[in-house]
């Protein structure tokens, strides 16, 4: 079992990946996992490895892939645990609760940008008036839950589509 503790995506920096023997803030990433922070406590209590490393093969073999030898959250778990929902969805399915927006403009706290077998994060806020560039919580491979900035125009081009789940309150 390998913990996420290096560098995550596009060089993230120390403080957004979680760091083994030190003191950190979030859930780790857990490629199926769907812990809420109690049952990551406890299972860290337990002696279970804090997240694991997402790879290709884990992706190739879905639900199989997953661990019981970790605890944490992966992307479309920690949507699911956001959102309150009863049954799992992951990144393929989400479509089936939720409605696509007209755009990403039309983005509001709690909508996702999804690509639907890839990744997911949950729009927080606009950073700026232009609609461009906006604030995010995700789960992110290689890290942990954290807060992330992204540019609108890349998410689109790399296949993101903004979502509403359909029984928002």
């Amino acid at each position: 079992m390998h913990t996420p503790d290096r560098e995550g995506r596009r060089g993230a920096p120390l403080q957004d990946c979680w760091r083994v023997d030190s003191e950190n803030i979030g859930v780790a990433y857990k490629w199926g996992g769907l812990d809420t922070p109690a049952s990551f406590d406890a299972g860290i209590k337990a002696g279970k490895a804090a997240g694991d490393v997402y790879t290709l093969e884990k992706r190739r073999r879905d639900g199989a892939g997953v661990s019981d030898s970790a605890v944490g959250v992966d992307c479309s778990g920690f949507i699911c645990r956001c959102w309150k929902l009863r049954k799992r969805y992951s990144t393929y399915s989400f479509g089936e609760i939720c409605r696509t927006l007209a755009s990403p403009a039309a983005l509001e706290p709690a909508d996702i940008m999804n690509q639907s077998a890839g990744h997911v994060l949950l729009f927080v806020r606009w950073l700026d008036p232009e609609k461009k560039r906006a604030l995010f919580y995700e789960s992110a491979p290689f890290s942990k839950t954290l807060a992330s900035e992204r540019d609108l125009i890349e998410m689109v081009a790399a296949g993101f589509k903004p979502l509403r789940y359909r029984h928002i309150r």
